[in-house]
């Protein structure tokens, strides 16, 4: 404190202080003598004081208002106490916690962006609108709309130019009601999948899955199918139409199978890429019903049809120049080999079965957005995901000659997918 008493005390002198805490006075120096005098302290104590009083104290800057005695008697002081700290060495450091930040704030995209789905906000905002006129429009609160919208913009779901606000190109294809490849209900619908292991984390880890089992035990098929369809136009069909036209042997297929198809889009779609080829959806009695209405709705009845059953033990059609899988053998992880040995069966000579599914590498924590998405139903009893490279190794088990694997092209909503391409 000697700079305190070199600048100060030979101007305006010094006075008695008193540390309630200690007892115990020490001597302290009046920085300035208006109304918003300071003082310094001669003393090593937070807390100082020179009267009975202490109104108000602040520990961040060490500042606090009192009254002082003797010849500052009746005065208010802002007062900056001091003490001498042995500061030890602090720790090094060299990871950043900020991943740790991003984890925990990577919930909130998540519920913006359903929250935005259920309002239907997306629907409004085709066009540039406010966010009052938004407001109105959907019966929210204008202030908090506004907070709500600039965080969609933030995340990169809306664009916002002089106080109005519209989709971004994503949010346009996909998120608005009504159109063929909006995706609303199939996020709303991933979402539900996720909520066991969101809400009851804690109790699956320590008590194990429940009894009743988790979403892959009871699922809806049709409703699935129903609410898949958009995600299949919404770029799957597209994409395995284009794979396939590019294998040597499509200019010379007569017939092929959608395996497990639900609403049968992909195999439609691999069927209008080729002039004469004829197509068969096969899926669930319940399923195929739904098939049926996309087949009417692309005016296919003619080259389309479909097999009703349980693939892993009725009969799926034979004859078949191409068979395709997509997302379908995760369901028959434990009992792969009999149905590959049956697609095995069901193609000519030449054939070719192709798997379009994802699967998991480095000792099964990677990819990261796979695990995250499924880890509700291995929590809850469920195993759909592969291994890297079991299915490629089943195929061959069974008999097929030779077996192509590689990463699916462009970007894919649960992660990378591997297609495996066996020819008998």
């Amino acid at each position: 404190m000697n700079w305190v008493k070199r600048a100060i005390q030979p101007r305006l002198g010094s006075t008695t202080l008193w540390d309630p805490r200690t007892g115990r006075r020490q001597r302290g120096y009046v920085l300035r003598s208006d109304r918003s005098e300071e003082a310094g302290f001669a003393g090593e104590h937070e807390g100082l004081q020179a009267g009975p009083a202490m109104p108000a104290w602040s520990r961040a800057t060490g500042l606090c208002r009192m009254v002082l005695g003797g010849p500052a008697q009746g005065k208010h002081l802002l007062v900056r106490t001091r003490r001498r700290l042995a500061l030890k060495n602090l720790p090094r450091v060299s990871p950043s916690f900020d991943g740790l930040t991003r984890i925990l704030y990577g919930a909130i995209p998540a519920k913006l962006l359903l929250t935005a789905i259920e309002l239907k906000v997306f629907s409004h905002l085709t066009e540039p609108m406010s966010a009052e006129s938004l407001a109105r429009a959907i019966g929210a609160h204008p202030g908090n709309a506004r907070l709500f919208l600039d965080a969609l913009a933030a995340n990169e779901l809306l664009y916002k130019r002089d106080g109005r606000y519209r989709n971004t190109p994503v949010a346009n294809a996909f998120l608005v009601e009504g159109r063929p490849t909006y995706l609303g209900d199939v996020l709303a619908d991933d979402a539900e999948w996720m909520r066991p292991a969101l809400e009851g984390l804690t109790a699956l880890v320590k008590d194990g899955p429940p009894p009743s089992g988790g979403p892959s035990h009871s699922i809806p098929w049709p409703q699935e199918a129903e609410i898949r369809a958009n995600e299949q136009r919404a770029g799957r069909a597209q994409q395995a139409a284009a794979l396939i036209s590019r294998l040597p042997e499509f200019p010379h297929m007569k017939k092929l199978l959608d395996l497990g198809g639900g609403a049968g889009l992909i195999g439609l779609a691999i069927v209008a890429a080729h002039p004469t080829v004829i197509g068969v959806v096969f899926d669930r009695p319940e399923v195929v019903k739904v098939s049926q209405r996309f087949i009417r709705e692309y005016d296919l009845q003619e080259r389309v049809t479909v097999i009703g059953g349980d693939f892993s033990q009725d009969p799926i059609g034979d004859g078949y120049d191409l068979v395709w899988t997509s997302y379908t053998l995760n369901f028959h992880r434990g009992n792969l080999d009999p149905i590959i040995r049956t697609i095995h069966a069901a193609l000519n000579p030449g054939g070719v079965c192709v798997s379009f599914a994802e699967s998991l590498t480095d000792e099964r924590t990677k990819p990261t957005m796979m695990i995250n998405s499924m880890l509700a139903v291995g929590l809850t009893g469920g195993d759909l995901m592969f291994d890297e490279g079991e299915i490629a190794q089943a195929m061959l088990r069974v008999g097929f000659r030779s077996v192509h694997s590689r990463a699916a092209e462009g970007s894919q909503p649960h992660g990378p997918v591997i297609i495996d391409i066996a020819r008998k």
